[in-house]
């Protein structure tokens, strides 16, 4: 919190911007909801920004706040959201926006030309091409959209 000191040096500042990458493929989720999902998380999307508020209302309890996004995040990333929790979630980007400025809901879709891309790797995946998908996957770093694979598919986010 606000009465610890902190050192500031480059692995901060890195892991800092890994934290805020994630959140950000945290949102982009929302653009790539399936119909149903496998899996469940231990909160409810309605719950998160309440949260975060009470975290941060304990004398500005900032590294406890961030702890817990970090896990609603690495859940929903694991997990996913269902198509019908789009609005929820939606919600909840706008709640943790207004906590602590992050600007996820902007977070924006990729184009049709992208979303065909991750496709064509799947399939190449699919295929044991390695080559081929790792091919696809530079091109699309090369766009500033990083791919992750889960046990629920592929999922993009942005750099």
């Amino acid at each position: 919190n606000y009465r610890t000191h902190s050192t500031f040096n480059t692995e901060s500042l890195i892991a800092a911007q890994n934290r805020l990458n994630d959140l950000r493929a945290m949102a982009a989720l929302r653009w790539q909801a399936p119909d149903s999902v496998r899996d469940t998380t231990t909160f409810t999307l309605e719950d998160v920004p309440k949260e975060l508020f009470n975290l941060m209302a304990e004398d500005l309890n900032t590294p406890m706040a961030l702890a817990y996004l970090s896990n609603v995040s690495t859940q929903l990333l694991a997990v996913h959201i269902e198509r019908n929790m789009v609005d929820h979630f939606e919600m909840m980007l706008r709640g943790i926006d207004e906590l602590l400025g992050l600007d996820l809901i902007n977070v924006h879709d990729i184009n049709p030309a992208q979303k065909q891309l991750i496709r064509d790797r799947d399939s190449a995946r699919s295929a044991k091409d390695w080559t081929e998908a790792d091919r696809i996957r530079d091109e699309l770093l090369d766009q500033k959209i990083e791919l992750r694979d889960t046990d629920n598919g592929t999922i993009w986010s942005p750099l």
